[in-house]
């Protein structure tokens, strides 16, 4: 009888449950559950947030220097002696010149370095055959050039009785540098073209 009662027992227990939208949970059902949503809720915030990364810095050149003035132009740049003189119209029409001595004449009576920066076109593709014809007749120079790597740049170099000639390529610009001794002394001279042969880069500007 006892035994019967119980049975009722279970059997309306069972029915309330039932009637109220519940069942007995398996075991380790709920844990499971739980377990489940948490890892899906991390997944979801991992995937949501952006990956930090960290940008690159942009390269950044180092161009050499020397204990003299900086002259700069487009992509060039070089130094020289503090002494040479700055023509007062250096920057217009991309010419830059520098000298010693006095320049009342257009030709000064020490030492003279001048840089012509203009378009590559210039060449017409031929920059050999270009810089042959400019340094004949722009300084008298006809010697054979020689192909020189300055500071990991190849030159175009004429050297011929107490002047230097350079030429250059780079960027869609051309790069020409006339390098006199005039009446100065060798050893300036010497000095003046040292250092800008030390200091002689090309690069990209960034600006």
């Amino acid at each position: 009888m006892k035994k019967a009662i119980a049975c009722v027992l279970v059997l309306v227990l069972l029915a309330a449950l039932v009637a109220c939208g519940k069942t007995p949970a398996a075991p380790g059902e709920s844990g499971a559950t739980i377990q489940n949503e948490s890892e899906t809720e991390i997944a979801a915030q991992t995937e949501s947030e952006p990956d930090p990364t960290t940008e690159p810095e942009p390269e950044t050149v180092s161009r050499p220097t020397a204990d003299g003035q900086a002259v700069e132009a487009y992509d060039i740049s070089f130094y020289l002696p503090e002494s040479m003189i700055a023509n007062e119209w250096n920057g217009m029409l991309g010419v830059y010149d520098f000298y010693t001595g006095e320049n009342t004449t257009g030709t000064p009576t020490g030492m003279d370095i001048t840089l012509s920066a203009t378009a590559e076109s210039n060449t017409d593709g031929d920059l050999d055959a270009y810089a042959r014809k400019a340094s004949a007749s722009k300084s008298g120079v006809t010697a054979e050039p020689a192909t020189e790597t300055i500071n990991g740049m190849d030159w175009l170099v004429f050297r011929q009785d107490g002047k230097v000639n350079y030429f250059a390529v780079f960027n869609q610009g051309l790069y020409e540098i006339y390098a006199s001794r005039g009446g100065e002394t060798e050893e300036s001279f010497r000095a003046a073209v040292a250092m800008l042969e030390e200091t002689l880069f090309l690069a990209v500007n960034p600006d």
